[in-house]
């Protein structure tokens, strides 16, 4: 599926740390997705708007303004355009995700996602977690808020579970891995969740299902 989107409003409610930026200085440490050179040809295109005014980059800020960029309408990449449902009553929908799918708005796509394809069907679904986007698998919509709040709640004792293709032939049959995660930098994303040494503890079990020529197929319990 590739199409031109309707464009989006990005708005961000300036923090504290607005007080010692201008518009453009603040765009430029704050939003590293995009050079300095590209904010201000987005300011000289009148994109950047401080509250109801058309922002010039110059202006002061101050906490608590409301910041936004009014993106133009963009081709986004393409993706799958089809999931599959899996289980729906009245308050859970439970479908499934292709792989190069995102789930979320973000890095690029608005409406190419899980979300607005499961929004022509389901307009009330609420997604209740996501999944990265070369990842395919179950996501979890709930179909109004009192559920989704319900699942809130109990979130934490749910299990994930994942199929993962590994290169080689491991000399064990299940290995406990315990690699730390943090926020580290990704070329499109900026920052993303991965292992790092400077990261949080982390702990899954690998279990390995089928071993293959070159690869082996492993269940990975979070």
């Amino acid at each position: 599926m590739t199409r031109e989107n309707s464009g989006y409003s990005f708005r961000h409610v300036l923090g504290p740390s607005a007080a010692k930026h201008t518009t453009l200085t603040y765009l430029v440490e704050h939003f590293c997705h995009s050079t300095r050179e590209q904010w201000q040809e987005r300011l000289r295109a009148k994109e950047i708007q401080v509250d109801e005014s058309i922002a010039n980059g110059d202006e002061q800020l101050r906490p608590g303004r409301l910041l936004i960029w009014n993106r133009p309408a963009w081709t986004e990449p393409e993706v799958s355009a089809s999931y599959q449902v899996l289980y729906r009553d009245d308050c859970l929908l439970a479908v499934h995700k292709p792989s190069g799918l995102p789930t979320l708005p973000g890095a690029g796509f608005y409406q190419n996602t899980l979300l607005s394809l499961v929004h022509v069907e389901f307009p009330t679904a609420i997604p209740l977690h996501r999944l990265g986007r070369a990842t395919s698998g179950v996501v979890l919509f709930a179909l109004e808020k009192e559920t989704c709040s319900l699942m809130a709640q109990r979130w934490s004792t749910v299990e994930k579970n994942y199929l993962a293709l590994a290169a080689g032939d491991p000399p064990f049959d299940w290995v406990c891995i315990r690699t730390p995660i943090g926020m580290v930098d990704h070329p499109r994303l900026g920052k993303v969740h991965a292992a790092t040494q400077s990261g949080k503890d982390s702990r899954s079990i690998a279990t390995v299902l089928e071993r293959r020529l070159d690869s082996s197929l492993y269940s990975v319990r979070i």
